[in-house]
C-alpha cells in the first residue's frame, strides 16, 4: 500500500535551560492510503508533539529536523504560504480539548464557515456546506447548533463540531488527537462511529493519538508504541497486541486491566516513564526493564525489522522474545 504520510528521522527539540533539548528523537514511520493507524504510549512520551509537528503546529523556537512527506509534498520545506494551503486542503488535526481550540467569541457558524471562505466559497455556499457537515457528524439539530456560541454546546457537541471543521477542508490525512479522552463512554463511542464511517465512506488516512489501548486494538490497521520520545515498537493491531516485541509494550499492556479476563493484581512497570527531555542515551526504557543489560545503556535507537510489519528498537529481543509471552 502507497504511504500517504512518510516520516523519516523526524526530530523535534525545544528550548530547555540554556539550550534545546529533543522531545522527539529521530522517529521514523509511514501510514499507507486509507489506514488507520494508531500512536499509543503514556503522558508525556512524546504522542502529541509528534501530531503537531507533522503539519508544523509547534510552540514558538521549536526546531525540526528530518523529513515528513504528506503525499510526496516535503511538509518541512514549504513556505508560510504554502503550509496554510496544505492545512486548509489537505491535512487538518482534531484536537482532544475542543473548548482550548475553538474561539469562544466566535459562533459556531464563524468556526466552519472561515476556511470555506477562505478557499473561495461565497457566504451563502459556505453556510449550506457548514450545516451539511453538522449533520454529517450526528448533530440532531444544525440550525441551533450553527447560530450557537461555544459554551453552549457540550463537550461532545464540540467534538462533533471539531471533527465537522475539521472535514470542511476535504483533507487526505486527519490526525485525531485523543478525540475522545475528556468525553464520557456514551459519546466517547459515538465519535468513534464517526471516524469509522469517515473512512469507510471517503477512505479517510487517519493518525490516530491515545492512551487507550482497549480502543486502539479494536480500531486500528496498525500500532506505533512511542516511549520517551522515540518510537520503540510498531506492526499490525493483530500482532502487537497478540505477541510483544519489547519489554516496555509487554509492561504496558500488562498493567491495564482486562476486559473478557479473570481479575486479578495488575503488574507494574518500576520507576516513572521518562519524557524526551529526561531520557538517558542509549535505549530510554533501560532503566526501568527486567531484561536491560549493560549493552542496553548504548544501544540504538532505532527501529530493526523483524518479520513482516514488526519492528523493534529492543536489542535483546530475539533472546527474550519467548519471556515475554
Amino acid at each position: 500500500m502507497a504511504a500517504m504520510l512518510s516520516v523519516d528521522r523526524l526530530s523535534v527539540r525545544l528550548p530547555h535551560g540554556d539550550g534545546m533539548a529533543a522531545v522527539v528523537d529521530g522517529i521514523s514511520f509511514e501510514v499507507g492510503r486509507g489506514e488507520f493507524v494508531g500512536l499509543v504510549g503514556e503522558s508525556g512520551s512524546g504522542k502529541s508533539i509528534t501530531a503537531r509537528s507533522l503539519i508544523r503546529l509547534l510552540p514558538q523556537g521549536a526546531e525540526q529536523e528530518g523529513s515528513v512527506k504528506l503525499d510526496e509534498i516535503e511538509v518541512l520545506d514549504l513556505s508560510r504560504r504554502e503550509l496554510r494551503k496544505l492545512r486548509s486542503s489537505r491535512a487538518a488535526m482534531i484536537f482532544q480539548d475542543p473548548r482550548a481550540h475553538i474561539d469562544p467569541l466566535w459562533r459556531i457558524s464563524d468556526h466552519l464557515t472561515e476556511p470555506l471562505k477562505l478557499r473561495g466559497w461565497s457566504r451563502s455556499e459556505a453556510g449550506r456546506r457548514g450545516l451539511e457537515l453538522l449533520a454529517s457528524v450526528g448533530i440532531a439539530d444544525p440550525e441551533r447548533c450553527f447560530d450557537a456560541y461555544p459554551d453552549q454546546l457540550s463537550g461532545g457537541m464540540l467534538q462533533r463540531v471539531m471533527i465537522a471543521g475539521a472535514l470542511a477542508v476535504e483533507p487526505q490525512l486527519l490526525i485525531a488527537d485523543e478525540p475522545t479522552t475528556a468525553l464520557d463512554v456514551t459519546t466517547q463511542a459515538e465519535i468513534m462511529g464517526i471516524l469509522a464511517d469517515l473512512r469507510r465512506e471517503q477512505g479517510l488516512t487517519t493518525l490516530f493519538i491515545t492512551h487507550d489501548l482497549e480502543l486502539a486494538s479494536v480500531v486500528c490497521d496498525g500500532i506505533l508504541v512511542m516511549y520517551a520520545g522515540t518510537i520503540i515498537e510498531s506492526g499490525s493491531a493483530g500482532e502487537v497486541f497478540a505477541r510483544q516485541m519489547h519489554p516496555y509494550t509487554h509492561g504496558l499492556l500488562r498493567a491495564r486491566p482486562s476486559l473478557t479476563g479473570p481479575v486479578g493484581e495488575l503488574e507494574v512497570i518500576p520507576g516513572q516513564p521518562a519524557s524526551g527531555l529526561e531520557a538517558p542515551s542509549g535505549c530510554p526504557f533501560a532503566p526501568r526493564c527486567a531484561w536491560a543489560r549493560p549493552a542496553c545503556a548504548e544501544a540504538s535507537r532505532r527501529l530493526v525489522p523483524l518479520s513482516g510489519t514488526r519492528r523493534s528498537a529492543c536489542i535483546r529481543i530475539e533472546e527474550i522474545a519467548d519471556e515475554l509471552d
